[in-house]
């Protein structure tokens, strides 16, 4: 069974809440670009597969020149999908939120054995 985040989590471990129970199907109609409702759906299509081709040829392009390797499908189904990633090594945020180093001085000054 497939677990959710929040059922990998719940103390109580995770449980069988009937996941379709209270789904509902949704229609998505997709319609053309207003600025391209002259084309032929042929060129629409070839205007989209440009668009793609530019996008991944970008992206190739910047991996390239960082010397970034893709990760592939194995190594990104191998991930934690909870896992934060980025945001390990972020400082926490401050204790009382301050404008400016001005409107800083006096609380800091009043309270020397809080942490910077």
């Amino acid at each position: 069974m497939f677990l959710l985040p929040w059922e990998r989590r719940h103390p109580a471990g995770p449980k069988d809440f009937g996941r379709l129970k209270y789904a509902e199907e949704e229609e998505l109609v997709l319609s053309q670009l207003p600025c391209w409702a002259d084309l032929t759906p042929e060129q629409y299509r070839a205007r989209i597969a440009e668009l793609v081709e530019e996008i991944e040829a970008e992206a190739r392009a910047d991996r390239e020149a960082r010397g970034i390797e893709p990760l592939g499908a194995e190594a990104i189904l191998r991930q934690d999908p909870d896992g934060s990633g980025q945001t390990k090594g972020r400082r926490p945020d401050a204790r009382v939120p301050l404008g400016s180093f001005p409107s800083a001085l006096p609380f800091v000054s009043a309270y020397p054995s809080l942490p910077p």
